[in-house]
């Protein structure tokens, strides 16, 4: 998936180097980038949550892929090239980055990436126990895919689906009217002190899985 990549690449090493940030704190600027014609450095870091030089070498890296500019004292913009991956993004996913699961998990939080069918119908093809491992392996408790049909939330089981019912986050998302069907959501059980940190643990397994290359 191109937008993945992109992502990816913005928010690989260099030099062998991690980054500080991931595609989802790049997601995060883009996202905020898309809904303002400029933003000052220091509201990007205070939005985004990430310290001002790794915000700077952030910045440094759209810049240098033609996604932003930067001028004195408008602050970034996006370009049109950034406009366009930021519209694809927001187009595929939506983040909630606070849902109850204390029913679930007991002192937990938790956290759920929308994709849209598109998506969805790739995500599926990784199965849901592989999905699961990867928001682990990104730093959650666990995981829980769930996937829109025929207006009710299912489970896929390598014997079908099953409802996903009787519990708070389902509820939830079910308020919310947020999913179509063929949609899905990619659901991270956390540590209640991660706070907003949760979303990102879904966000980055899906970018991870479906930007090819392991990172």
């Amino acid at each position: 998936m191109e937008e993945a990549a992109a992502l990816k690449e913005i928010a690989g090493p260099v030099k062998g180097i991690q980054p500080s940030f991931t595609p989802y704190h790049v997601f995060r600027v883009l996202q905020a980038l898309s809904e303002e014609k400029a933003l000052g450095r220091p509201t990007l870091t205070k939005l985004v949550g990430l310290g001002e030089a790794s915000m700077k070498t952030l910045l440094r890296r759209l810049q240098a892929g033609g996604y932003v500019t930067s001028r004195k004292p408008e602050g970034t913009t996006l370009t049109a090239k950034g406009k366009g991956l930021a519209r694809r993004l927001l187009e595929h996913f939506h983040v909630i980055e606070h849902l109850t699961a204390t029913d679930i998990c007991g002192e937990c939080t938790a956290a759920a990436v929308l994709s849209d069918d598109d998506v969805t119908a790739k995500l599926k093809g990784f199965g849901a126990v592989k999905l699961r491992d990867e928001v682990v392996r990104h730093g959650a408790l666990g995981a829980i895919f769930v996937v829109q049909m025929g207006g009710d939330l299912l489970l896929p089981t390598p014997e079908g689906y099953t409802p996903f019912t009787g519990f708070a986050v389902a509820a939830e998302l079910r308020s919310m009217e947020v999913l179509r069907d063929g949609e899905s959501a990619l659901i991270a059980l956390c540590n209640i002190n991660d706070g907003g940190a949760c979303a990102s643990y879904s966000f980055n397994a899906i970018i991870n899985l479906l930007g090819g290359r392991d990172c």
